[in-house]
């Protein structure tokens, strides 16, 4: 499967799982704004804009009696006025999921992590240096001993990493 259907799948369920919580938070921000720089593409003698910017960013958190799910969403528009560079949104999730099979014994991880990276760290942060990397875990955690003292916790995790870039999918098991 590729990335892109790994998120399809999660963020349904994460989202399922949250606003059907008896016990939930939800948060929702809009930011806006304009950034003003002397050189946009980070090169010598490069040119001027004005880098306009609105953001969205929803979280969600819910607790059950056999669950826990945070998720964590962000998109952000980016238009440059003087047509320095192509207008950009950049987008983001964060998703975890705890599943309380026994509780306080054993329990099941998911979470999902999805987000811009330079694809290149030592060129400049523009969009034409962004990648999109997508990092997915899930696992059982158990615990040995009493829970009040001293005890063990056993993990084991599934973990595929991704990327998107302008070249392609690069998902990686």
């Amino acid at each position: 499967k590729t990335m892109t259907h790994q998120r399809h799948f999660l963020l349904p369920m994460l989202l399922g799982v949250s606003l059907g919580a008896s016990a939930g938070d939800v948060d929702l921000t809009l930011h806006a704004g304009d950034t003003y720089t002397d050189n946009a593409l980070r090169i010598p003698d490069g040119p001027e804009d004005n880098i306009g910017a609105l953001a969205v960013r929803l979280d969600l958190s819910a607790q059950g009696e056999h669950y826990e799910a945070d998720v964590r969403t962000a998109a952000t528009y980016l238009h440059y006025f003087e047509g320095t560079l192509e207008d950009e949104v950049l987008r983001g999730f964060a998703g975890d999921l705890t599943f309380f099979i026994v509780p306080e014994r054993f329990t099941w991880e998911i979470q999902e992590n999805y987000g811009p990276v330079l694809e290149n760290p030592l060129s400049p942060d523009r969009p034409d240096n962004w990648t999109y990397d997508s990092y997915f875990t899930t696992g059982p955690d158990v615990q040995i001993g009493d829970v009040s003292s001293f005890h063990t916790v056993l993990l084991a995790r599934y973990s595929p990493a991704g990327h998107e870039s302008e070249l392609g999918s690069g998902d990686q098991p």
